[in-house]
C-alpha cells in the first residue's frame, strides 16, 4: 500500500508568538507525546474534548483526521512530520518528558495562556465535600514545572501554591485552596483566553455560583474581575 502524505503548516511552532500557540504548547507539554523513532507527535483527549483537537487540526491546516479509540472513548491526533517535531523540540518539548521537562522560555504576555493549556491537560479544579463546600485548584507535574508555577503565581497574583504529595520521586501534586485564591487564579487564566476546555471552565463557574449563593461580602472579592450578584 502506498504511503499517504498529509499536509501541515510546518512552521506553526517555529515561533510561539500568539495566545493560541502558547495554549497548545502547554497542552502538548501536559498531554502530548513525542516519538523520536518516527518523528511523531501524538495527543489524545477524551471524547467531550474532541473540539480542542479539531481546533488544533485547523490551526495546523492539516487534512490528517482524528483517530477514535472506542475502548477508551478517546480521540487522538497523530502527526508524523519532522519539521513540526523538531520545532517542538526547540520549544522545550522532549521525548520521555514526564520527569525532566522544564518550563519554556516565553514572552510574558503568553505565559498564562501556556499555563491554561497545561492546566487543561494536567490540572484539576474540584468542588468536594458536603454540598461541594470545599474547592481545590491543582496541577500534577514534575518538580521543575512545579517550581516555575509556584514562582509565577506568587509573582503575578501573590498566591501561594503548595506541593501536597508525591506520586513518584519527581512528580508532585501542586495545589492551592480557598474560594478567593482559586477565583483569583482562574479569573487571571480565563480572562482573554482564546480557547479552553469547557468542562473545566464550568467548574470555575460553579465556584462563582457558590460564592454568589453564600453572599460572601468580603472586600477582597471586589478586587476580582468577576461580577457577583450582591
Amino acid at each position: 500500500m502506498p504511503k499517504i502524505y498529509y499536509t501541515y503548516n510546518e512552521i506553526y511552532f517555529d515561533v510561539v508568538d500568539t495566545p493560541i500557540k502558547a495554549y497548545y504548547l502547554g497542552l502538548l507539554y501536559a498531554d502530548g507525546c513525542l516519538n523520536s523513532d518516527r518523528h511523531r507527535i501524538s495527543i489524545g483527549l477524551i471524547s467531550p474534548d474532541k473540539y480542542i483537537l479539531e481546533k488544533l487540526r485547523s490551526e495546523l491546516k492539516t487534512d490528517k483526521k482524528l483517530y477514535y479509540r472506542k475502548s477508551k472513548d478517546y480521540y487522538y491526533l497523530n502527526i508524523d512530520n519532522v519539521k513540526l517535531y523538531n520545532a517542538l523540540i526547540k520549544q522545550g518539548l522532549i521525548p520521555r518528558k514526564t520527569n525532566t521537562i522544564k518550563f519554556p522560555n516565553l514572552k510574558e504576555h503568553l505565559i498564562k495562556h501556556f499555563i491554561l493549556g497545561y492546566f487543561d491537560g494536567d490540572g484539576c479544579l474540584t468542588n468536594y465535600g458536603k454540598k461541594k463546600k470545599f474547592s481545590k485548584f491543582s496541577f500534577v507535574c514534575n518538580e521543575n514545572i512545579s517550581s516555575s508555577l509556584k514562582t509565577i503565581f506568587k509573582k503575578e497574583l501573590n498566591i501561594n501554591f503548595y506541593e501536597y504529595k508525591k506520586y513518584e520521586p519527581n512528580i508532585v501534586e501542586l495545589l492551592t485552596g480557598g474560594n478567593y485564591q482559586i477565583l483569583k487564579a482562574c479569573s487571571w487564566l480565563y480572562n482573554d483566553a482564546v480557547i479552553y476546555m469547557k468542562r473545566k471552565y464550568e467548574k470555575y463557574l460553579e465556584i462563582i455560583e457558590k460564592v454568589n449563593n453564600a453572599k460572601l461580602h468580603h472586600k477582597k472579592y471586589k478586587d476580582l474581575p468577576i461580577e457577583f450578584n450582591w
